[in-house]
């Protein structure tokens, strides 16, 4: 098991069998991932970029080119985007965002509509939703590429869907001639082209805000409050269930077509099922003061489960890597942390007898710019939660600490000090305070960098 740190909270995401960080502002959770946030990736590497907060960071070279994944969709499912994007292209349909107003326009050929929520775009179909309020009911209608209406259906909770705003609860995959729709409380297939209900599974023990079922072409997983449901995806069948004893928010899975993994968030633990989820092969319990970010689902690939976690004790978030071999329990779980370059920190006494805090970086011949950049302001963000107020309360806080810190970077080649990387680091500093409620003493954090 490995962990990376980062000040900036983001999600694992997976594509096309590549892992991406997507990098957003956690204030805003909900559309964070069209407020800043763009992906950057090649070849199973892990990286994160974001304008305000740092360039492209690697955790591994190689010698294949970079490129950006902007905005991907996967079964219809939203996957990453552009930052604050105007439009994007699925399949030869554009969906642009609406400037003003609250209509998106979607173009195909020299077709156009207005819709009143962002489409799913399936192979051959549009699916739109709409629901004005709550007192109405939920209306899907479906469209050819011609933006022929090919079949609606008024209903009611069961067809309310959002493929962006509310992307994280609701999904849409193609099954054949079929669409499968997923929300937190149910799972619906349709016949593509006639809109008639094939089977939907909606069961009392079910959340409104699971993040998504997991679905494919072998088995679903419905992720109820205490219940896990093994589906056929042919006919919604039960096939197994997995049952705890109390109620859990945010459960989350993964499946690799061997064995059930099963994630915990309010009792941090990986819960590894062989795959008819009938004998629980073993329990990883996650290290504190670390557990998975709500609302986000680990992915595995090539053998290594990738997960964003949180720590309720600092300022910023770390990336967990864990071989199947160690899910399994087949290899010895050891916790390594990622290396730090050298860093003091200095508590230095003002004239109005209040304090402020020096951070001093010194990185080593052939350190990377970007990864100095990243635990510089991590050092930072240890010292809002060390020594200014925060959600824990910690026994070293100094009333006196007036919320400055003044950052100082050392060792880095002449052609990395530009002004551009001091700017940026100040930024994530102070935001990244800002967004995690962390304050020192009646001011807000505020972070001045220069070069030594």
């Amino acid at each position: 098991m490995k962990l990376f740190s980062y000040v900036v909270g983001f999600r694992v995401l997976e594509a096309d069998n590549n892992i991406f960080l997507l990098g957003f502002d956690v204030h805003k959770s909900i559309a964070s991932s069209l407020e800043e946030a763009i992906v950057s990736g090649a070849n199973h590497e892990v990286g994160i970029w974001n304008r305000y907060y740092s360039n492209e960071i690697w955790l591994e070279n190689t010698d294949n080119e970079k490129f950006e994944v902007r905005y991907a969709y996967k079964n219809g499912g939203f996957l990453t985007c552009d930052v604050t994007p105007e439009k994007y292209n699925v399949n030869g349909c554009i969906v642009e965002y609406p400037v003003s107003g609250k209509e998106y326009r979607l173009t195909v050929g020299n077709r156009e509509m207005a819709c009143p929520t962002a489409p799913f775009i399936l192979e051959n179909v549009i699916c739109v939703n709409n629901w004005p309020s709550r007192k109405e009911p939920a209306v899907i209608t479906a469209y050819d590429y011609d933006l022929n209406e090919l079949w609606r259906i008024t209903g009611g909770r069961r067809y309310s869907f959002n493929a962006v705003r509310d992307s994280r609860y609701c999904h849409a995959y193609k099954f054949d001639e079929s669409a499968l729709f997923t929300h937190g409380r149910w799972v619906v297939r349709l016949d593509k082209y006639t809109g008639k209900e094939i089977w939907c599974f909606e069961p009392e023990n079910a959340g409104r805000y699971t993040p998504y079922h997991l679905v494919k072409n072998d088995l679903i997983l419905f992720m109820g409050l205490s219940t896990v449901y093994l589906l056929n995806p042919d006919n919604g069948d039960v096939i197994n269930q997995i049952d705890f004893e109390k109620t859990h928010n945010y459960l989350a899975a993964e499946y690799d077509g061997e064995y059930i993994y099963i994630f915990l968030n309010d009792t941090p633990q990986i819960l590894v099922y062989d795959k008819t989820g009938s004998t629980l092969i073993n329990r990883i319990e996650i290290p504190e003061p670390y557990q998975f970010m709500a609302l986000e689902v680990p992915h595995l690939v090539d053998g290594v489960l990738y997960a964003s976690l949180n720590c309720a004790t600092r300022t910023y978030n770390a990336l967990m890597t864990v071989t199947k071999d160690e899910l399994l329990g087949k290899a010895p779980l050891t916790i390594e942390y990622e290396k730090r370059p050298d860093t003091q920190v200095e508590c230095v006494k003002n004239l109005d007898d209040s304090d402020h805090y020096v951070v001093t970086v010194n990185s080593d011949p052939g350190d990377r710019a970007d990864w100095v950049f990243r635990y510089a302001g991590v050092a930072a963000m240890d010292v809002v939660a060390k020594y200014g107020s925060a959600p824990v309360p910690s026994p070293d806080l100094n009333q006196d600490f007036n919320g400055l810190i003044k950052i100082r970077i050392g060792g880095l080649p002449a052609e990395e000090r530009t002004d551009d990387f001091l700017e940026r680091l100040a930024f994530q500093v102070t935001k990244s305070a800002a967004d995690q409620h962390h304050r020192a003493g009646i001011h807000k954090i505020r972070a001045e960098c220069e070069w030594i």
